[in-house]
């Protein structure tokens, strides 16, 4: 199918096409085509039907995803897909490594500050029903998919990933013994079939001024099995020192959020909170580089996640590993700003050494 055909099927007019409306890039992994949707017709005046989206990623997971719910859509009988909170996909094709997908152009505003002058504030238990209906939505439909990896596999791959991550300054032992507890706790409740990227930016609302007012969720490109409370990760660095307020929600948004999804999946809150700063945790960590001007920051509030983590399920782990972790970091810090100062005097010294030839 091309733009055309899906305008047409779309629209259901025998003579509505589909022109480029506007281009536009989300992030680097995908590009988006916006087309609009006009009548054609010779006998009467050109007139706007709708619009649609045609993506190219090249993510493998949000492309899996993406066929399944066009396979499901082409089902007439089928409401799972559509009672989903996500977009319509109307056609999916895959040409090497590149995907396209041809989905429902998504109408709503994004769940911004300036949504308070807008509409209600409250939103929580809204949001909380569709995360967690996702959820379990995603879950039911691929949970038997060979190319979805198990349980270990993405507990290996997690591991692995930290270590590569900071090769040559944190040892094996150091990273395991942080998260090793946390994990072995969290990994106890059944995994489930996860956003990944749930935050301000990808949740939609359509209707917002109505009393039915719809949630929807977008950009599912880091679908993947996670544990139970994960998917709140972006609410729950939130949560830390008041940034809440900075981004425009209201104080205690990530406690009420966290507990309607609990209620929603039925799952204790304390377990919902350490998965969501856990997770949070565990991105924060992956953040961390050689550049000594905001590892220090990132490591301390991976720090403060990992703890709220641990007083939620009750760990008591040894202080020194996250004290070494510290020390290790702040030694970095330390050696990186000597080299750097001592290069600044070299290169001063060969710049007046330069000017002094040329003289």
């Amino acid at each position: 199918m091309n733009p055309d055909q899906i305008a047409r099927q779309i629209s259901g007019e025998k003579h509505a096409t589909a022109r480029l409306s506007r281009e536009a890039r989300q992030g680097d992994r995908s590009h988006v085509i916006i087309h609009e949707i006009i009548d054609a017709a010779s006998d009467r005046a050109p007139r706007q039907l709708g619009y649609f989206v045609e993506k190219r990623t090249t993510s493998r997971a949000e492309h899996e995803l993406a066929s399944a719910l066009a396979k499901l859509n082409q089902d007439a009988s089928s409401t799972r897909v559509r009672s989903l909170p996500t977009p319509q996909i109307f056609a999916t094709f895959q040409s090497g490594d590149r995907h396209v997908i041809y989905q429902e152009f998504m109408s709503g505003i994004g769940l911004l500050p300036s949504r308070d002058k807008e509409g209600p504030a409250e939103v929580e238990p809204a949001l909380a029903a569709a995360i967690a209906h996702f959820n379990r939505g995603a879950h039911e439909l691929l949970a038997s998919r060979p190319s979805m990896p198990p349980r270990a596999q993405i507990l290996r791959r997690r591991a692995q990933s930290l270590l590569r991550s900071h090769a040559g300054i944190f040892t094996a032992r150091e990273i395991y013994g942080c998260f090793a507890g946390i994990f072995k706790e969290l990994t106890a409740w059944p995994l489930i079939m996860s956003h990944n990227d749930i935050h301000l930016g990808n949740i939609s609302i359509e209707n917002p001024l109505a009393d039915n007012e719809e949630i929807r969720l977008i950009d599912f490109g880091q679908l993947e099995w996670n544990y139970i409370g994960a998917e709140l990760h972006h609410f729950a660095v939130l949560s830390c020192e008041d940034r809440e307020i900075s981004s425009g929600l209201s104080q205690g948004f990530f406690q009420r959020l966290s507990a309607a999804y609990g209620s929603q999946l039925q799952i204790p809150l304390p377990i919902v909170q350490a998965g969501a700063y856990a997770y949070a945790a565990h991105r924060t960590c992956l953040r961390l580089d050689s550049s000594p001007q905001g590892a220090q920051a990132e490591l301390l509030l991976m720090l403060e996640l990992l703890a709220k983590s641990e007083k939620l399920l009750n760990i008591e782990t040894s202080r020194s590993d996250l004290l070494i972790l510290l020390r290790s970091m702040s030694a970095a810090i330390k050696d990186a700003r000597k080299r750097e100062k001592h290069l600044r005097k070299r290169v001063k010294k060969l710049q007046s050494k330069t000017k002094l030839q040329e003289q």
